[in-house]
């Protein structure tokens, strides 16, 4: 059970936000930001697919989790960018997206970095938190519907669900990682990492969850409403 949690619920989780987005953008809004979200999530749910087959052959897979938090930072500026009204806000939001690939490839292409990278989680998930507040701000000073028919204030409040709770779990991952590597209960340090994820998975999942139910209530509403 604590495998499952620990490795395979990641991809399942993505997978339900991929099918939630792929749903809610045939039958209700296809626009770009929607589109951008639907192909962020279904990469995500390959590349973490990739990593839960990997795992029983113990392949090294921090190469392909570093790729994951690229993907975040370079998408989920984007769907930012494509949303914000303001042009100054529209430079944060390319900045987050700039500065995540910018730090990918200088700690993992330009140079090495073995470990999982926390940091760059931390830094991702800062920028994310911040595009959420402007966006929600933005929101807010022009309400034109009912906000829990608005589905751009649904998943920004998931985003920041997930992102304020991985938030504290990126940089406690990186402290005990770098702990188990100069330790000699690298055995038990492993232990609390494996549970650190485990309550990062259910965290993903929760949000896959909420963003499943948010596009079926929305386009269920807006079906009843047009007949």
């Amino acid at each position: 059970m604590k495998i499952y949690f620990s490795t395979y619920l990641e991809p399942v989780a993505f997978g339900l936000y991929f099918g939630a987005l792929l749903y809610y953008a045939r039958k209700v809004d296809r626009r770009r930001p929607i589109v951008w979200l639907c192909v962020y999530y279904g990469l995500a749910t390959a590349l973490m697919a990739r990593v839960s087959i990997g795992f029983k052959s113990q392949e090294v897979n921090t190469h392909f989790y570093n790729m994951l938090y690229l993907l975040t930072g370079v998408f989920v500026g984007g769907y930012y960018f494509l949303l914000m009204q303001r042009p100054w806000k529209k430079v944060i939001a390319a900045g987050v997206s700039a500065g995540t690939a910018l730090y990918y490839i200088m700690n993992s292409v330009v140079g090495h970095q073995p470990y999982f990278d926390s940091i760059g989680y931390t830094l991702v998930s800062l920028g994310i938190v911040i595009l959420i507040f402007l966006h929600l701000l933005q929101l807010l000073q022009n309400i034109t519907e009912r906000l829990s028919m608005n589905f751009e204030f649904w998943f920004s409040c998931v985003l920041l669900f997930y992102h304020l709770g991985s938030f504290a779990i990126f940089l406690t991952y990186n402290y005990f990682t770098y702990k188990m590597l100069a330790a000699d209960n690298a055995n038990e340090i492993g232990i609390i990492l494996t549970y650190l994820w485990i309550v990062h998975n259910v965290i993903l999942f929760l949000g896959g969850l909420i963003t499943a139910y948010g596009t079926a209530w929305i386009s269920r509403r807006k079906f009843t409403s047009s007949s």
